[in-house]
């Protein structure tokens, strides 16, 4: 489970604390898989890797690897750049899908009436899509 407050993390970069968030499935990238160090927290996508694709490479001639560690702080401002985007975007697309639903909605309410008073509305995209709907059928 991800616990994200993006106000929060906000917040601590105006104070230079750096987006930080918490995370379910956290790793990090170490010399000596079971010792903690200064090196940021990544969120792990899933696989052992880090979301940001932080490559796993030497570090001053001794091999790094990735540890995986338990839930907390993810101090990487990359990982938490892009679970901003993706949260973004999910909204947006959650927008989009309400707004798409409000005029298709809009739409049938404006047929209905028009079916009902007989009269026609003069919206040439209207009349034409009811002309379609007559002649398909007949």
């Amino acid at each position: 489970m991800r616990l994200f407050n993006l106000n929060e993390a906000l917040r601590r970069s105006d104070r230079g604390v750096g987006m930080q968030y918490q995370g379910a499935r956290r790793i990090q990238i170490r010399s000596i898989p079971d010792r903690p160090n200064e090196l940021a927290y990544h969120e792990d996508r899933g696989d052992g890797t880090p979301l940001c694709g932080q490559p796993n490479k030497d570090w001053e001639g001794r091999p790094m690897h990735y540890a995986q560690v338990e839930a907390g702080d993810v101090t990487c401002e990359r990982c938490a750049q892009i679970l901003t985007e993706v949260r973004r975007a999910k909204v947006d697309t959650e927008a989009e899908r309400e707004r798409k639903a409000g005029e298709d909605a809009a739409r049938a309410e404006r047929v209905r009436k028009i079916r009902e008073s007989g009269a026609r509305l003069a919206l040439p995209e209207l009349d034409s899509s009811l002309k379609r709907g007559r002649d398909s059928r007949a």
